[in-house]
């Protein structure tokens, strides 16, 4: 299974030594930059699940490299964890583009708890971002795709689905990381439940220039049409 990568954008120490063996105890890779301009470096190397930013960093506020995120590593979730905590400034870090909000000083646990979580949620479709979804276009609140005069509609077990398909670009997910990522405990699919969602699925994707590949005896991916 793929280690999931993860950025603490960070000035303080004590607080790098602190986040490092928090994520390295959920089978994370860990990064850090301490400025703004050494973050931005790193997104254009490195893809990253999570990155976790403070406000207050050397050249800047953390929330400002919401969007340049959105451009270099769209799929990647992202935790504020910041002394500014009031009610307005959390608004404001959520309103830019954040997954998550978390004051300083934290409980190690809830932190952990928190990256889990963001990991679990995929992120929304993204006409701008996604090399996959050239040509194509999205409507998110109707659960629609376009592609030329082409207009295909999903339910949402589907559009849950393909939105955890781009969330990974095009690593292999198993049936137990799906079942895991889109249905609780007490409602796990068979294998066989997954697969014919995963069928009609891909039926669906017959005019877009993607597909869902299956990869025998490791489970599914989404990928590019051969020409």
């Amino acid at each position: 299974m793929q280690k999931h990568h993860v950025l603490l954008v960070e000035d303080r120490p004590e607080v790098i030594y602190a986040v490092r063996p928090l994520v390295s105890s959920l089978s994370c890779d860990f990064d850090y930059a301490r400025t703004i301009q050494h973050a931005m470096s790193k997104l254009e190397s490195t893809k990253y699940d999570v990155i976790i930013l403070d406000r207050i960093l050397p050249d800047g506020d953390g929330i400002d490299l919401l969007p340049i995120i959105d451009e270099l590593c769209y799929t990647a979730r992202t935790i504020v964890l910041s002394e500014k905590s009031t009610a307005g400034q959390k608004v404001q870090g959520l309103n830019a583009g954040a997954d998550d909000y978390l004051q300083k000083p934290f409980i190690p646990e809830e932190l952990s708890a928190r990256i889990q979580a963001v990991l679990r949620r995929a992120k929304p479709l993204h006409t701008r971002s996604h090399p996959l979804l050239f040509h194509t276009t999205v409507f998110s609140d109707e659960k629609k795709m376009r592609c030329g005069k082409y207009v295909q509609s999903f339910t949402q077990q589907e559009w849950d689905l393909l939105q955890l398909f781009f969330s990974h670009e095009e690593r292999t997910l198993s049936r137990a990381s799906i079942a895991e990522k889109l249905w609780s405990a007490d409602s796990y699919p068979s294998n066989s439940s997954i697969d014919v969602i995963v069928m009609r699925l891909r039926n669906k994707l017959l005019h877009f220039p993607f597909t869902i590949q299956t990869r025998r005896g490791v489970g599914y991916a989404l990928v590019h049409k051969k020409r």
